[in-house]
């Protein structure tokens, strides 16, 4: 990829990120306006998150050596998560937080999904062919907090994943997955 190619795909992605964010923000706040470098620089860690994300994603598009892997490390240090310089992140996504994010290099998050804290999009390695996959969010897919998301599966588009929900098979389009209900139960207090 040429360098103008790369500076307009990086221009065009965290333009694509901010305005889905401030999409979300704006179904729950009316007369939400907010300036835009200030949100990148100082209030909003999920559109931070998500310009590092970027860069990381140009410097491997100018084929930077170690560059992306450098600018992988950052995000590690800077925001507590762990992003694979080889995973595929479509403009238009929405981090929540984004806060202890792992995504594996074989993973895929389509655009317009949200995607909260302490999510994991990991990989499994198949025992009979060796072949290590990852998930594939397709468009739309809004996972919450805790979300463990694993193996060679797909979530299909307009699908929810509540939270601390642990997933390892397909879902088909317009799906909710929710965890199983705690068990709560009378606790006997102790004598002494």
């Amino acid at each position: 990829m040429n360098v103008g190619g790369a500076f307009g795909k990086f221009a065009r992605s965290i333009r694509a990120d901010f305005e889905a964010t401030e999409g979300q923000r704006a179904k729950y706040k009316k007369d939400h306006v907010r300036k835009k470098l200030a949100v990148l620089l100082v209030t909003d860690i999920g559109i931070q998150s998500m310009a590092a994300i970027r860069l990381m994603q140009l410097a491997g598009d100018l084929k930077i050596p170690f560059g992306s892997e450098v600018v992988s490390r950052l995000i590690r240090y800077l925001y507590n998560m762990e992003i694979h310089p080889g995973a595929s992140i479509d403009p238009g996504v929405t981090l929540i937080h984004g806060v202890g994010l792992t995504v594996d290099r074989n993973a895929h998050v389509s655009s317009d999904c949200i995607v909260a804290h302490n999510v994991t999009l990991g990989a499994v390695t198949d025992p009979e062919t060796g072949e290590t996959r990852a998930p594939v969010l397709e468009r739309n897919v809004h996972v919450g907090p805790g979300v463990q998301i694993l193996g060679a599966i797909t979530i299909g588009e307009n699908s929810k994943i509540m939270a601390g929900a642990s997933v390892t098979e397909s879902v088909p389009p317009y799906t909710l997955i929710k965890p199983p209900a705690p068990i709560c139960k009378n606790r006997t207090p102790r004598t002494p």
